[in-house]
């Protein structure tokens, strides 16, 4: 059961972290795609 247990937050602890690596990238992605449609739009 302890096993069980310590590999469920190893799990949690990955998932964590790749939400937060997704999250970090798909703001770089929109903030990219905003500064193109400003610039788009300038013209």
């Amino acid at each position: 059961m302890l096993d069980v247990t310590a590999t469920q937050a190893g799990v949690n602890a990955l998932f964590e972290d790749a939400i937060r690596k997704l999250g970090y990238c798909w703001t770089l992605l929109l903030t990219v795609l905003s500064l193109i449609m400003l610039r788009v739009s300038m013209q």
